[in-house]
């Protein structure tokens, strides 16, 4: 295969990072995973949105393909997790899969060889990265274990499809379970930030591996290329209590209306919680609720230090040490407080959720084309 093209992919790759961790491994990768002419298809799907089976048919015979490489082509792209493609209003569509998409589902596909260990590699060195992403808006938010906001702002239990008027109390869009309910089309798949710290030799992660969700056409694409499998809500609800459990937190799409990713987050495997820890503000988003501590009914016990998964409670001489601006809005320190000495409290400044899910990533896009203008006009690129 020709350097372009793989210069060509990882400059792609760069535009929505900042950048691409361990190039070289990255190139091998690639190269082991498609061919110069799968490449070439990627690169005739439109730059953003989607596209469907005859114009991309038609745009790739008029660049010299035969039918055959073109069908060979189209399906090797999708297996592999390069493309996203999924039956829409009127017709199947096809889309470039975000660069990060695509390398989750490597490390599923290509677990335990070397060209996983290789994606793991890559998927690691994203942690560091994420100060140099060119966007600003986050595109993962934290919800909360529903456990922990049943007493917040009000102080009854919510009741269960009630619309809520006042925007300051608990949401439809913090309460997990009712999210995943409304969507029609679930699939769930092993975790790939534990797959892919294990591929890459660093050990097994000891919390429970099938724990990511997609939805409607994520959760399509992922199911026809068999790296997800299809289940009910009652299911979906059932894995997420277990993992509530194992102490995961809730990360979903940092918007409104439906889902198309819902992850339950590690802090020892993940590159989005990693980055949260070292203050990176730009991946990531807190819930929309803070821990805050009744010390008249605190005991000092300092189970909600040993619970923390992001290490924003410490031990202090007469009572655990909150540090707001490091909580990610977990909950789980108020569901494990022996003496609930813990609740959710609103956050002063409530973070901006974006309307819709395309709202959220055509923002993300326009930040980081913005963003790399500048760098490139004052020679910083």
């Amino acid at each position: 295969m020709t350097k372009d093209y793989i210069k060509a992919y990882i400059k792609y790759f760069s535009v929505q990072t900042g950048g691409a961790p361990r190039q070289e491994k990255l190139s091998w990768a690639i190269q082991e995973t498609l061919s110069e002419q799968d490449l070439q298809l990627f690169f005739l799907l439109p730059f953003s949105g989607s596209t469907n089976y005859e114009k991309l048919n038609k745009k790739a015979l008029r660049k010299g393909f035969s039918q055959t490489a073109f069908e060979e082509s189209l399906q090797r792209l999708h297996a592999e997790g390069f493309l996203i493609s999924y039956d829409g209003k009127k017709e199947r569509v096809y889309k470039r899969a975000f660069v990060s998409f695509t390398v989750e589902q490597q490390v599923r596909r290509r677990k335990g060889t070397p060209v996983g260990a290789a994606y793991g590699e890559f998927w690691e060195g994203l942690a560091d990265l994420t100060s140099n992403m060119p966007s600003k808006t986050p595109y993962f938010r934290v919800t909360p274990v529903e456990g922990s906001i049943k007493t917040a702002v009000m102080t009854e239990v919510v009741p269960v499809n009630v619309e809520i008027a006042d925007a300051r109390e608990v949401l439809p869009i913090d309460v997990i379970s009712e999210m995943v309910r409304k969507e029609p089309l679930i699939g769930v798949s092993e975790c790939y930030c534990r797959l892919a710290k294990e591929n890459r030799g660093d050990g097994v992660c000891d919390h429970i591996r099938e724990t990511c969700f997609t939805f409607n056409e994520l959760a399509q694409t992922l199911i026809e290329t068999g790296l997800a499998r299809q289940i009910d809500a009652d299911e979906a609800v059932e894995i997420l209590r277990k993992t509530e459990a194992d102490g995961l937190i809730h990360n979903v799409d940092n918007c409104e209306g439906h889902l198309k990713a819902l992850c339950n987050c590690c802090s020892c495997c993940c590159p989005a919680i990693q980055s949260y820890k070292k203050g990176i503000r730009n991946v990531n988003s807190a819930s929309r609720f803070v821990a805050v501590m009744d010390e008249e009914l605190c005991t000092n016990c300092g189970m909600c230090v040993v619970v923390c998964p992001v290490e924003a409670i410490t031990e202090g001489d007469a009572f655990p040490v909150f540090e707001h601006d490091g909580c990610i809005g977990c909950g789980h320190c108020v569901t494990r407080c022996p003496e609930g000495a813990i609740r959710m409290e609103l956050r002063a400044e409530l973070p901006k959720i974006p309307a819709t899910n395309d709202r959220l990533w055509s923002t993300i896009r326009r930040e980081a084309v913005v963003t790399m203008v500048k760098e490139k006009v004052l020679g910083k690129r």
